[in-house]
């Protein structure tokens, strides 16, 4: 029977490997990032692990005031109300994906906010990752 000492020493070795490599513990199916070119331009920028889901929502947060006038691939949903695109990517495969937007107007990467949610293959359950900028 192990004691309690040797027990908390599990416990800080574990949270020291969890502080050293936070982003290996926290790794999910798909990462991301939000780039903008010449202002009006979004590139979402995705990296879908292998295996991959079956399908992704991709939602775009947008400053006040802020459309999406044309996207490649097309989105699904615009909520201009509530500054939020929608995009549903169904079929997706392992690797890298890309979505391009174009706006009404400029926006810097920092205004800009990203969430992509999917079914886990591994465990069947919902994830939501947030996208970088």
């Amino acid at each position: 029977m192990l004691s309690l000492k040797k027990y908390s020493w599990y416990l800080i070795l574990a949270l020291l490997l969890y502080s050293i490599f936070p982003a290996q513990a926290m790794c999910g199916q798909v990462s991301g990032e939000i780039r903008v070119s010449r202002g009006k331009t979004v590139h979402i920028l995705l990296n879908i692990k292998s295996p991959a889901p079956n399908a992704l929502i991709l939602t775009l947060y947008l400053p006040k005031g802020i459309r999406v006038k044309s996207s490649k691939p097309a989105f699904a949903r615009s909520m201009p109300e509530k500054g939020q695109v929608n995009w549903l990517l169904p079929d997706i495969k392992p690797g890298d994906f890309k979505i391009t937007c174009k706006l009404n107007k400029s926006v810097k990467v920092s205004e800009l906010k990203a969430s992509v949610r999917y079914k886990s293959p591994d465990t069947g359950q919902m994830e939501e990752e947030s996208l970088s900028n």
